[in-house]
């Protein structure tokens, strides 16, 4: 029997790659005979690079973003067909970012109301980084970032000329009222460099950049993103997205301008999403990014089941998500889908409505899973009784 293994990451702390590894271990405790095929996958946030290199291999390419001997490590991908995958959240992640120094390579750090806000400026330093290895196609994943700037850092980094730092809306405001001319000689500096590839951008969320459902509205919901702030401050940063969108308007085009940033997803990574997008990034859902990268449909093919997990299987997961991107390929080579969760939150008739043959949770109580001492242990032995179950 072949097992497609094509888990999401399992909560903060483990990420697919390592999931896809329990897993299989697992699976091959239970079943010994089964042939398995681990295909870890993501939807842009952290964890995107180790999950593709542990699909289909690949280079790894370490780098330093910031000032020598002060900066944040981290790896670029350069696959075989020459894409480069970047996973912003690396340098820019609520623990890696906060190594970045202050006013490194167009890093800004200060005292946010809830802890540090960071620029977007560190993923200028990858781009870099990236076009450095003569790539076909970049591939950025924004997902997971505490940074909330809407990629004012990016473009500082990349040479605009303002004083653009995102401790506060105040001083995002003073980048919109200083003289952004040289934003036009940037962006086509930039799209210069590209010289005919590709910039794909990965987005884990399909928010916009503005209004009420917009990346600084998201602020406001607990968990909703590495970043939380007060609801008063959180309006203060849409007011200040705002008149940062409106600034660039006259040098790039206020049409223009305006549909990007009211795109789906261009409010990712705090905005990062849109100052790619600018710098002619195209915008796509982050988990359909990565089943693409790893070869998904074709793996999916020559498989019998499908075994995928995510930490907590609820509604938006079955749409718009990793599990759902395994799910559908499932589906369309009529194999059964099999899901290990830490937690269940719908009924059977729900997620059997959505394709899924089965479904075990590590726990029956809500949030139990998220107290267990080996988290990868319990899902290797809840892959080997799911083995025992399914395989044939």
């Amino acid at each position: 029997m072949r097992v497609l293994i094509a888990p999401d990451r399992f909560g903060p702390d483990l990420p697919a790659a390592e999931v896809a590894t329990a897993l299989a271990e697992g699976w091959a405790a239970g079943a010994p005979d089964d042939e398995l095929d681990p295909a870890p996958l993501g939807d842009g946030g952290p964890g995107l690079v180790a999950a593709v290199h542990r699909a289909v291999g690949g280079d790894l390419v370490p780098v330093t973003v910031g000032v020598p001997g002060d900066g944040a490590p981290a790896a670029l991908l350069r696959l075989p067909d020459g894409t480069v995958v970047v996973e912003a959240a690396e340098v820019l992640g609520p623990r890696p970012a906060t190594a970045v120094r202050p006013g490194a390579a167009g890093v800004a750090a200060g005292s946010g109301p809830t802890g540090p806000l960071l620029g977007s400026g560190a993923a200028g330093g990858l781009l870099d980084a990236a076009l450095g290895l003569d790539p076909s196609r970049v591939v950025v994943g924004v997902g997971g970032l505490a940074a909330h700037d809407a990629g004012a850092g990016l473009l500082a980094a990349l040479g605009l000329d303002v004083p653009v730092v995102a401790d506060g809306a105040d001083q995002l405001r003073a980048a919109t009222v200083a003289d952004l001319s040289g934003a036009s000689e940037v962006v086509e500096g930039f799209r210069r460099r590209l010289a005919g590839r590709e910039l794909v951008v990965a987005v884990d969320t399909e928010v916009p950049l503005l209004g009420l459902h917009g990346a600084s509205a998201l602020l406001a919901v607990p968990d909703a993103t590495a970043l939380s702030l007060a609801p008063q401050a959180a309006q203060g940063m849409e007011q200040a997205f705002a008149a940062w969108v409106h600034a660039l308007g006259p040098v790039l085009g206020p049409g223009h301008v305006r549909t990007l940033a009211a795109a789906r997803g261009a409010g990712a990574g705090g905005g990062l999403a849109f100052g790619l997008s600018l710098l002619g990034g195209r915008l796509e859902p982050g988990a359909q990014v990565v089943a693409s990268l790893v070869g998904l449909p074709e793996r999916a093919a020559r498989a019998d089941l499908v075994l995928t997990a995510t930490s907590v299987l609820e509604p938006h997961v079955l749409h718009d998500s990793a599990l759902a991107a395994a799910s559908a390929q499932g589906a369309s080579h009529a194999l059964p889908v099999v899901v290990v969760c830490g937690e269940v939150v719908l009924g059977r008739r729900e997620w059997a409505a959505q394709g899924l043959a089965g479904v075990y949770p590590l726990a029956d109580v809500s949030g139990a899973w998220r107290e267990l001492a080996d988290l990868g242990g319990a899902l290797r032995e809840r892959a080997t009784r799911v083995a025992r179950t399914w395989s044939r």
